[in-house]
């Protein structure tokens, strides 16, 4: 794995990115990195390491962009979702999931015949004590870190949570199966299983409204027209993007069944279908509770 100073010192590559061939420079070393065959298309034999310049046009901009932010600093952005114009402001949403009780505040009780607290001890202070001044260092810091550069990198990399019916989160979902296939076809194990966690990780959080389950009908038909993506293994093992799906609207049939999206996806037959039955057979033997804690709190990514 290559250094920081040995990505920031290392040549510059140019990449011509889509069907638009738009133009994008970066460090060779920071892309060589990611896989053997970003390294043989960068530093190998062919005539892309001698003229410093490689076309890629399966891939969209914005796609390569996350990648190119996986190359450099191990992790990608999430993008926003969009706001759907379907849904007026002012429609009644009665497809919200029901929301949790709020929990009452009980103020903690001591019994009469309790025994009083002991007084905390103070500590005296010692003549290496920075005093008033390193408190409000160490405050300044903590807001800092807080506010500064990296913590609003990672909070724009950690999936979140739907609010409304009318957030879609088709770009968010596509996102992830985008730069999954991406990784597969290149073979970046890491990026895989970084694009699978992410995904999981915003599914767990996704309210299923019932004017989103389009968004999740796209995801699979995403999933299931990847050209790059195998039908299945030799072992006969279902591709794990593919698996994350089927076992995603296995668990939400109650909501996604009967849904005119969802018809239209079985009618179109193809793998999904001998996926997702295969899949809900296996479900439809375990009870509802079971599923959905295997799906919240467990999930196997490995490639």
């Amino acid at each position: 794995m290559s250094s920081f100073e040995d990505i920031l010192l290392s040549p510059q590559f140019t990449f011509l990115i889509g069907r638009e061939k738009k133009t994008i420079v970066v460090h060779a070393n920071a892309i060589a990195a990611t896989c053997s065959q970003m390294n043989a298309l960068i530093n190998g034999h062919m005539n892309e390491a001698n003229t410093r310049c490689a076309e890629i046009e399966n891939i969209e901009v914005e796609d390569f962009i996350r990648f190119g932010e996986f190359a450099y600093r191990g992790d990608f952005t999430v993008p926003n979702w969009t706001q759907d114009e379907t849904l007026e402001a002012d429609e009644e949403r009665p497809d919200a999931p029901p929301e949790e009780p709020p929990v009452e505040d009980v103020p903690y009780e001591i019994a009469d015949d309790a025994p009083a607290a002991e007084p905390e001890a103070v500590a005296e202070p010692s003549n290496s004590d920075w005093g008033p001044w390193r408190t409000a260092w160490q405050t300044k810091s903590q807001k800092q870190r807080k506010n500064g550069p990296k913590a609003k990198i990672e909070a724009q990399s950690s999936p979140y949570a739907n609010e409304k019916p009318d957030q879609d989160f088709t770009p968010v979902f596509l996102a992830n199966a985008h730069l999954y296939t991406f990784a597969h076809f290149r073979s970046i194990e890491p990026l895989k299983a970084l694009t699978l966690t992410k995904l999981h990780s915003t599914l767990k959080k996704f309210k299923l409204y019932s004017r989103r389950v389009g968004d999740i009908i796209k995801l699979a038909e995403c999933a299931y027209t990847a050209d790059d993506l195998p039908s299945r293994s030799e072992n006969g093992t279902i591709d794990p993007l593919r698996r994350l799906v089927v076992e995603y609207i296995a668990c939400e049939i109650s909501a996604i069944g009967g849904c005119r999206e969802f018809v239209g996806l079985l009618e179109e037959g193809g793998e999904f279908v001998g996926d997702f039955l295969e899949d809900y057979e296996g479900v439809s033997h375990l009870t509802n509770y079971v599923v959905r804690y295997f799906f919240s709190w467990s999930y196997d990514f490995v490639t």
